[in-house]
């Protein structure tokens, strides 16, 4: 289903030691509804070098409903 489909928006190449910026969006073609009863509890990005075998973890985001917090 289109709205939990996320799109991972990155440059194509970037030198090395170079920062750079990464952005997730989830429900770009669909707005995702976000209420307290279904909402993006997190995200994880992960990185696979062309040389590597295994992907690595870069990133892990949490998010709370919300309100939910007040619970």
């Amino acid at each position: 289903n289109e709205k939990h489909v996320p799109v991972i928006k990155a440059p194509e190449k970037v030198k090395k030691d170079e920062a750079f910026r990464v952005s997730v969006v989830v429900g770009e073609e669909i707005a995702h509804p976000n209420t307290q009863e279904h909402y993006i509890k997190w995200i994880k990005l992960f990185f696979k070098p062309e040389s590597g075998k295994f992907p690595v973890e870069v990133a892990t985001v949490q998010f709370d409903a919300h309100g939910e917090s007040d619970r």
